[in-house]
């Protein structure tokens, strides 16, 4: 079992761990006793539990008990949750995927199964001795399970799961770490310095006469890991897609989910294609802003403006206007780009400048509108959206179909991502009918009718398994696939 996950020396424990793990494996000894497996929550209760039996008819659900197998296949939770009963068949078509995503994983050297399917990425960085908050370069984050939400946020929504919860709050005190941490710094680090690995295993976006950038993006097929990971000439015992998930989760919305870009689209003697992305929900991104350098890479002779959005946003502008004035996030404005890179003339030239919204927690209607500083523009994105979750996402839905802006999201599992459409004919039409603020008009009765009617056609979104997700099992209390940017989403297409 893995480390008191509350403990202070978690990241050293599981490094450590890790450490001994790859040196049985390169000696070629039994590594059976390693067992980096979850403490599993049962599905219906919440309640962590020593065993869990899973539903014998899906195989996805699990359950501490029989009492909470027969409760979660008769009641509903919550108002607007379905039970088990109406899930089950659905959640059978999902695990047929689960050979696939376990093929994303072991494909990688450093891709471990454990013993319940789940991935421990812990222990895949702690091989590379790169687990760690502050000091860690691009992989400083906060620990365990809040690494990727405001601890408010994710403390509250835990509240009431079980004896969960203390867990939890012990975390968030013992692995407080401020996203974007680095961007209270005057400059960006190097490729080097950031990644903090050997150099045969960092994707440079920085070339030399060492370190050769990539063939020109428009002579190859950029479609998986695999493609990816041979363009850019790494190992697949590199374990850059640990964070590189992000980037080219992006780039796969926008080339193949909500297609308004195309590596092929630029022409050397014509006119640069322009692309403006808004990334919506940025938070742990904000630790890595310059990998996003890769989509200059991929798309050649374009332009991009990439605009983030998100309270995580809001908090380090605000905390580096207000002690760090030198720092590269105080920098921030519509007209200041945070980061800004170039790629090599051989390989298109292509340019991209990141922008932090930091004047607000939220993104708004405004933000989007012609005559905003930052634009309409061609694409908003959001990764691991949770959109029928959270209210400051209904806005965002209303106003990408009422101005028919393309708008794709990554979800964690299949069932959520379905279960979210389903809800949308209720939620456009429910936000449609709020009056109208400084912010949004309110939509006429035409474009209320013309929502509603694309909204009850649930198959005209798109949902995929997305080739670019993070690889690995999350530990959730559930067997069905559910992976960091694990399923692409068009929301509104072109």
């Amino acid at each position: 079992m893995p480390p008191n996950p509350t403990s202070l020396e978690y990241f050293k424990d599981i490094t450590k761990e890790a450490q001994r793990l790859a040196a049985a494996e390169a000696a070629g000894t039994s590594t059976q006793a390693f067992d980096f497996s979850s403490t599993v929550s049962c599905s219906q209760c919440g309640n962590l539990a020593e065993t869990t039996k899973a539903c014998s008819a899906c195989k996805a659900a699990v359950y501490c008990s029989q009492k909470c197998a027969t409760a979660a296949w008769k009641t509903r939770r919550h108002p607007k949750e379905k039970t088990h009963k109406e899930l089950c068949g659905d959640n059978k078509r999902h695990m047929l995927r689960t050979p696939a995503f376990t093929a994303v994983l072991t494909q990688f050297p450093w891709g471990r199964v454990e013993k319940d399917g789940t991935f421990s990425v812990d222990l895949a960085r702690g091989r590379f001795k790169v687990l760690g908050g502050k000091g860690f370069g691009y992989w400083s984050h906060r620990g365990g399970p809040v690494a990727h939400l405001p601890a408010g946020t994710l403390a509250e929504s835990l509240q009431k799961q079980g004896n969960y919860a203390p867990i939890v709050q012990q975390m968030l005190k013992a692995f407080d770490y401020l996203d974007g941490s680095a961007l209270l710094e005057t400059q960006h680090p190097n490729d080097r310095d950031a990644w903090k690995l050997e150099p045969e295993l960092i994707p440079f976006l920085n070339f030399s006469s060492l370190w050769s950038p990539p063939r020109l993006a428009t002579k190859v097929e950029i479609k998986d890991w695999d493609s990816w990971y041979s363009w850019r000439r790494l190992p697949k015992e590199s374990p850059a897609a640990l964070l590189l998930h992000y980037i080219m989760s992006v780039y796969w919305l926008v080339v193949d989910t909500l297609r308004v870009a195309d590596p092929k689209a630029g022409k050397p003697d014509g006119p640069r294609v322009q692309l403006s992305i808004q990334y919506l929900g940025a938070e742990v991104e904000l630790n890595f802003l310059p990998l996003f350098g890769e989509l200059a890479l991929l798309l050649p002779y374009t332009d991009i403006k990439l605009t983030c959005f998100g309270q995580a946003v809001h908090t380090i502008v605000s905390r580096a206007k207000a002690s760090h004035p030198k720092s590269l996030a105080a920098r921030a404005s519509p007209t200041v780009p945070v980061y800004s890179y170039t790629a090599p003339e051989e390989n298109g030239s292509g340019r991209i400048q990141v922008f932090l919204h930091g004047t607000a927690a939220y993104w708004t209607p405004a933000d989007a509108d012609p005559t905003s500083p930052y634009g309409k523009p061609n694409a908003i994105v959001a990764p691991n959206a949770g959109l029928a979750s959270y209210p400051e996402w209904f806005p965002v839905i209303l106003h990408a179909h009422q101005e028919e802006i393309p708008f794709g999201t990554t979800e964690y599992a299949e069932q959520s991502a379905e279960t979210q459409l389903e809800l949308f004919p209720t939620l456009l039409q429910t936000e449609a009918a709020q009056p109208g603020s400084v912010t949004r008009r309110r939509p006429t009765d035409r474009e209320v009718e013309a929502i509603r009617k694309a909204a009850v056609k649930r198959w005209e979104y798109g949902i995929e398994m997305n080739p670019f997700q993070r690889p690995g099992q999350r530990p959730v209390p559930t067997k069905l696939p559910n992976v960091p940017n694990g399923f692409t989403v068009r929301v509104v297409g072109k």
